[in-house]
C-alpha cells in the first residue's frame, strides 16, 4: 500500500494567526478584544493542537517526515506507527514492525528512507511510504543496545551504543559497512549523538563525558572532551547551536550549554528552567528561529526558552512552560520547514503537537 499523497499542514503559520481565525464572528469581522490584542505586541505561547495514545506498551521517540505533515512514532518490538496532521488531530495511518528489538532511535536518510538503531545492538531501516516493505540491515552494529543515530551528509549515518562505541557507516550499498570507529568500546554508554553539515559529531556519554569528533581529519579527528568535571551525570540529548557552541540536556536537573575552540578553553553553564528536582532529558534548537530552544523535563512538562550567544557559552531562559504529560516528555522535534510546529513524545505512550507563536522573536 502506497502513502504518496501526504497532506500538507494546516494554512496557519503559527498559533496567534490560529488563534485569531477562531475568533472572528460569524460575519466575518474580527473580534474587539483580538483588534486591540493585535495593537499590542504579541508575547511567545505554546498550545497544544493535536495528540494521540500510541498502541505501544513502550514508547521510544517520533520524527516528523522532513517534507509534509507525517511523523512516525517508534518503541518496543520493532513497533513504528506512521501518522498524519489533519484537521486537528493525529490520524494513524498504518502501523507496521522493523525488525523484532526495540527501536531506540530514528532518523531520516532522505524522504522515504528511515533508519533506526535497535536494542538488539542492529541498525535497520524501513521505508516510510511503503506498508510493511523492509530496507537494509546490519547486525551486531554494538554490543548491547545501540542507542544513538543521526545523518551525516547524504548517504552516512553515525551510530553510538551501549558498549560506548561511536560508529561511522555507508549505506549507499546493500552491504552496508562501518566506514569508521570514532570512540572504542568503554564501560560508559554513548547515550545521544548530535551531526551536522560541517562533518562534525557531537557525542553525550552517561559519565556526563561530552566528545567532539572533526570528521574532516579522517584517521586523525579531534576529540575534545568537553565540560567533562562539570557533568557529574549521563548526557540525555545533545544539540549543537553554532560553530562552536551546544546545549546539552543532563540527569543532574540542569541543562548545559558549552562553547570549544581550538585552543581548548572550554566554557561551561548550568541552568534551571524549573525549581524543584527534575531531569530534563531533552532539548532542540529551533530552525526557524535564532534564540528558541524547545526543552522536555522529567514532569511532562515542555518549556520554551531563549539563548543569547553573543560571548562565550549560550546564555539559557525560560519564556513559558506548558505541561502536556502525566509522565516525562523524552524527545522534542521542531518541523524543518514549517516554523513554530514541535512534536513531542511522552513516556505515558503518547505524541504531542504543539504550536509555538512568536517563535522569531525570542531573545530580540
Amino acid at each position: 500500500e502506497s502513502f504518496d499523497d501526504c497532506p500538507p499542514f494546516p494554512s496557519f503559520s503559527s498559533m496567534s494567526s490560529y488563534r485569531h481565525s477562531q475568533a472572528r464572528r460569524h460575519d466575518g469581522r474580527v473580534n474587539p478584544t483580538v483588534r486591540s490584542h493585535q495593537r499590542t505586541r504579541r508575547r511567545a505561547s505554546m498550545e497544544v493542537y493535536a495528540r494521540e495514545e500510541t498502541p505501544f506498551a513502550c514508547l521510544h521517540g517520533c520524527v516528523w517526515h522532513p517534507k509534509d505533515a507525517t511523523a512516525a512514532a517508534f518503541g518496543g518490538r520493532g513497533r513504528t506507527c506512521v501518522y498524519s496532521l489533519r484537521g486537528g488531530r493525529l490520524e494513524r495511518r498504518f502501523e507496521t514492525t522493523c525488525g523484532r528489538a526495540g527501536l531506540r532511535d530514528s532518523c531520516f536518510l532522505d524522504e522515504s528512507v528511515l533508519a533506526f538503531a535497535a536494542e538488539d545492538g542492529s541498525l535497520r531501516s524501513m521505508d516510510f511510504n511503503v506498508r510493511g516493505s523492509g530496507g537494509f540491515e546490519v547486525t551486531g552494529a554494538h554490543r548491547g543496545a545501540a542507542l544513538a543515530l543521526s545523518k551525516v551528509g547524504r548517504t552516512t549515518v553515525v551510530t553510538g551504543g551501549e558498549d560506548g562505541a561511536v560508529r561511522l557507516w555507508d549505506t549507499r550499498n546493500k552491504a552496508i559497512r562501518d566506514v569508521q570507529t570514532l570512540s572504542k568500546t568503554s564501560k560508559n554508554a554513548c547515550w545521544c549523538l548530535e551531526a551536522t553539515k560541517t562533518h562534525q559529531v557531537l557525542a553525550g556519554f552517561a559519565d556526563g563525558r561530552v566528545s567532539l569528533y572533526d570528521l574532516r581529519r579522517g584517521e586523525q579527528q579531534q576529540e575534545l572532551e568537553v565540560c567533562r568535571k562539570y557533568l557529574p551525570n549521563g548526557i540525555c540529548g545533545i544539540r549543537r547551536i553554532t560553530e562552536e557552541t551546544f546545549v546539552a540536556a543532563t540527569l543532574s536537573t540542569m541543562i548545559w550549554s558549552g562553547t570549544w575552540r581550538e585552543e581548548k578553553n572550554e566554557e561551561c553553564r548550568a541552568y534551571r528552567v524549573r525549581d524543584g528536582e527534575c531531569t530534563i532529558w531533552t532539548c532542540s534548537p529551533s530552525p526557524h528561529s535564532s534564540n528558541a530552544l524547545a526543552v522536555g523535563d522529567g514532569r511532562g512538562t515542555t518549556h520554551l526558552c531563549s539563548y543569547q550567544t553573543d560571548k562565550g557559552a549560550p546564555l539559557v531562559e525560560k519564556v513559558v512552560s506548558l505541561n502536556i504529560a502525566s509522565q516525562p516528555v523524552i524527545s522534542t522535534e521542531w518541523h524543518s520547514e514549517q516554523p513554530g510546529v514541535l512534536l513531542c513524545t511522552s513516556m505515558d505512550n503518547r505524541v504531542h503537537v504543539l504550536l509555538c507563536a512568536d517563535t522569531k522573536g525570542i531573545g530580540a
